[in-house]
């Protein structure tokens, strides 16, 4: 017997009569005990006969040549013209970016955190206690 996932995945083609029969009746044996996949089925179904119903419309006349020369012109167009299209979000952000990587780069080479000398000797009491330990061994 064919699980939920399968049945679902060829319920179109059940519907279109594009299985072989071995298949078919497989289906339709699954149909008959579960509920949700014949809840699906019936929808389907029932799309199905909607889109039969409705009937083809035939684009304008000109409308594939003129699709056809839009997309020629698209080709024709340089690289430059392609891009000033585009939205200019991502190269802000790109640009954004840049900028920060430059000035961390720059403030790392000027110096960084060795301009500011409180910062790089610890916590004060390590230091006086360190401080503390050299009096008390040059007293020795």
């Amino acid at each position: 017997m064919l699980d939920c996932g399968t049945v679902r995945e060829e319920l179109s083609a059940y519907i279109d009569n594009e299985l072989p029969s071995a298949e078919r009746r497989e289906i339709e044996q699954h149909l008959q005990v579960c509920m949700g996949c014949f809840k699906e089925y019936m929808q389907l179904q029932a799309t199905s006969a909607i889109m039969r119903s409705l009937r083809e419309i035939e684009p304008p006349p000109g409308f594939n040549d003129r699709v056809k020369e839009r997309l020629r012109q698209e080709e024709k167009r340089g690289m430059w013209q392609r891009i000033a299209r585009k939205p200019w979000h991502s190269l802000g952000a790109a640009a954004a970016a840049l900028l920060l990587v430059i000035g961390a780069w720059s403030w790392f080479l000027d110096g960084g955190l060795a301009r500011f000398p409180g910062t790089l000797s610890g916590p004060p009491a390590v230091a006086d206690k360190e401080a503390g330990l050299s009096r008390e061994a040059a007293e020795v």
